[in-house]
């Protein structure tokens, strides 16, 4: 057996969990551990927190901060110092969730089984490999063949079998709580008790963390993360809503407080639409820009979908933005106004539309032809009057965005803006770094830029953009923004980002 050592995370350094927080799919668990104090999930996408003290969930642990996605056998809470130990197919990693510390100690063959001494608690950990059982003293960094702690001596975590044991009653609640609003059917991977036996956790392989009471007489699902990994679009009012449905994975809305301790899900039914593009919020609606046409959630939980049967341009819509007259949808095979009772009412003109923004009594529309506006009295789409002089009005207008009367477009690589009593023009700003724009945000004294490569801010009052790359401080390409309070969300193909606009503003 060959024993290196130990492997330090770097990722994320530079950020504190109230600075940035990347959200993923967290459904499909490994392993789990409880201890008095705290349940660790370790899942596909990311290492898991609850505090059972203050029933809180802490921000998670992912791959943007250093989070090893290594198939994991085995999870136990060190019962000295609460830190959490996993076994895996390549060896025995320690996270220091407090500090965001990971330590890997890499073990041919991997890792199975995970113990401590209850009466040497200093001891250190003691996990078990296809040569027999070994042991990691504190402060150590290779480990020691030993023998394991007598049985009647060990701490270790119970198997599946041996919570089922303890509570019966879970194998006759599994049937109907492994079951999602879509009738799929899941399982258990892994449970956890806690050392006063007073709850058991499981993990299940799409459905994240059940939890069982003291007297196993209830069975619930404890809610977390997002429905799929991917997110395409992301909206903000005192909730928020994150569109998924990308790359195949569950398609539909994960509604979010801005706390992250609360997550509801809006799934779509399989046919609906497969991914969500842009989101409007409306007072008992949500409209979703889909794939399929639009997508609007009521307020009874239930879809209904708008698509070319009944008018629309193309059945590939981008874009939405509200007027007084109605909903506006942007397709890629021109726009229209749906109206009341779902009424839509097509404008002819064919170009792909890439962006909307509804300003006062103009809608402004993103082409890739350029910029148009349509004023709500007309009818008739036309060129800003004074737009003809700046040449890069007639390229693809991918975003649109305005801070009060100052109005900021965005191609694929560059800005342009119109400030009050100004023309159009270019601003020199040097973007390049973000890669292909993608996506702009207002806020109080700039404006957000999300770019393939990364998220950039610009204040007008200069000409420099603060950046933060991929995937240092973003995890993927940035696909959508929204700001609300205190938080600007990120949406990413690798989660969905919150970040605290005050630890951005560098």
């Amino acid at each position: 057996m060959v024993v290196a050592g130990p492997a330090f995370a770097q990722r994320g350094w530079r950020w504190r969990t109230d600075e940035r927080v990347v959200i993923g799919d967290f459904s499909g668990v490994q392993a789990v551990a409880a201890s008095r104090d705290a349940m660790y999930a370790a899942t596909l996408n990311g290492l898991i927190g609850y505090d059972r003290r203050f029933r809180k969930w802490e921000a998670p642990f992912t791959p943007a901060e250093g989070y090893d996605a290594d198939q994991v056998v085995s999870a136990a809470i060190d019962p000295a110092d609460q830190t959490l130990w996993l076994g895996t197919r390549s060896g025995l990693t320690h996270y220091q969730l407090q500090g965001r510390q990971v330590e890997t100690t890499p073990i041919v063959g991997g890792v199975s089984d995970l113990a401590f001494d209850r009466d040497d608690l200093l001891a250190g950990i003691f996990f078990s490999t296809r040569l027999g059982w070994r042991q990691l003293g504190r402060g150590q960094i290779m480990p020691q063949e030993v023998a394991p702690p007598p049985q009647q001596r060990r701490l270790s975590s119970p198997g599946l079998l041996e919570v089922y044991r303890r509570f019966p009653a879970v194998e006759a609640m599994a049937p109907t709580s492994l079951l999602d609003a879509q009738n799929r059917t899941y399982r258990f991977t892994s449970a956890a008790l806690t050392p006063e036996a007073d709850e058991a956790f499981f993990g299940s392989d799409g459905l994240g963390v059940f939890r069982m009471d003291a007297f196993g007489s209830r069975l619930e699902r404890m809610p977390f993360g997002l429905l799929a990994q991917p997110v395409g679009a992301v909206a903000a009012d005192s909730l928020v809503w994150a569109g998924t449905g990308a790359s195949g994975g569950r398609a539909g809305l994960t509604v979010l407080s801005p706390d992250i301790q609360r997550f509801q899900y809006h799934e779509a039914r399989a046919g609906t639409f497969e991914s969500v593009r842009d989101i409007l919020l409306r007072s008992r609606e949500v409209w979703v820009a889909t794939e399929r046409g639009v997508a609007v959630l009521g307020w009874d939980g239930t879809w209904r979908l708008i698509d070319r049967p009944m008018g629309l341009p193309g059945n590939n819509a981008l874009v939405l933005a509200e007027t007084a007259s109605g909903v506006w949808v942007g397709t890629d095979r021109g726009l229209a106004r749906i109206g009341p009772a779902d009424s839509v009412a097509a404008l002819p003109a064919s170009l792909a539309v890439l962006s909307l923004l509804a300003l006062r009594d103009t809608l402004w529309i993103g082409t890739t032809r350029g910029l148009m506006l349509l004023p709500e009295s007309g009818e008739d789409v036309l060129v800003p009057r004074d737009g003809g002089a700046e040449p890069a009005l007639r390229e693809p207008i991918v975003a649109l965005a305005a801070m009060g009367d100052t109005l900021v477009a965005a191609t694929s690589d560059r800005l342009i803006a119109r400030l009050p009593g100004h023309a159009w023009t270019a601003l020199p700003v040097i973007v390049r770094q973000l890669g292909r724009l993608r996506a702009l945000a207002a806020d109080s004294c700039g404006v957000w830029i999300g770019g393939e490569r990364g998220l950039g801010f610009f204040r007008f009052a200069g000409k420099d953009v603060s950046t933060f790359p991929v995937p240092d401080d973003v995890p993927g390409p940035v696909q959508d923004l929204a700001v609300r309070g205190r938080y600007l969300w990120v949406a990413t193909p690798e989660g969905l980002v919150r970040f605290d606009r005050r630890a951005l503003r560098l």
